[in-house]
């Protein structure tokens, strides 16, 4: 019997960013050559503007 189940939405409990950035590669490997580094995907996430228009 389950008696608990634990969500992490919001990667307070584990940090996904290295499986996130690991798809994004695999899935745009075949379209862009060279795929970009660990840095350049944080500096991309870094300078992303979110939907209200703010940094």
């Amino acid at each position: 019997m389950i008696r608990c189940a634990l969500f992490d939405l919001d990667g307070t409990s584990v940090n996904p960013w290295r499986l996130y950035v690991e798809s994004f590669r695999r899935t745009l490997k075949p379209y862009f050559h060279p795929t970009l580094t660990d840095s350049e995907f944080r500096s991309l996430q870094a300078n992303r503007t979110d939907m209200t228009g703010s940094q």
